[in-house]
């Protein structure tokens, strides 16, 4: 009885930071045995997750640092308070990429019709 209290007590408090995540409560009317098979699933999507985010945080990092160094900008800052970005940051991060991406066009559009100019005189 003290371990299902303690399983209870414990899930209604888990809130997974790291990925700014809510967890959901149990049912009550589960065993302890399907507890910890659904908080073992529940870990097993969390770390699918993490994993997925980091991978796009690094995709997102290369392409930033490549878009900086050709326009001489600095790179976008994702706050270190959280290891993991949260999906809001991913998409402010993918905003900022295709602002660099559109900078970049432009830069080079104005640069090839003035080269252009320049060699017809």
């Amino acid at each position: 009885m003290e371990l299902c209290c303690l399983v209870l007590f414990c899930w209604q408090g888990l809130k997974c930071t790291l990925l700014s995540v809510i967890l959901s409560q149990p049912s009550e009317s589960l065993t302890i045995l399907q507890m910890e098979k659904d908080l073992r699933s529940q870990v097993d999507s969390l770390s699918t997750q993490k994993q997925k985010r980091l991978q796009q945080l690094r995709q997102r990092l290369d392409a930033d640092e490549k878009l900086c160094a050709t326009l001489g900008t600095t790179a976008f800052l994702i706050p270190s308070s959280s290891v993991v970005p949260t999906e809001q940051q991913l998409a402010d991060f993918d905003k900022h990429i295709r602002e660099l991406e559109d900078e970049k066009v432009r830069m080079q559009s104005f640069l090839c019709s003035h080269s252009a100019k320049f060699n017809s005189e």
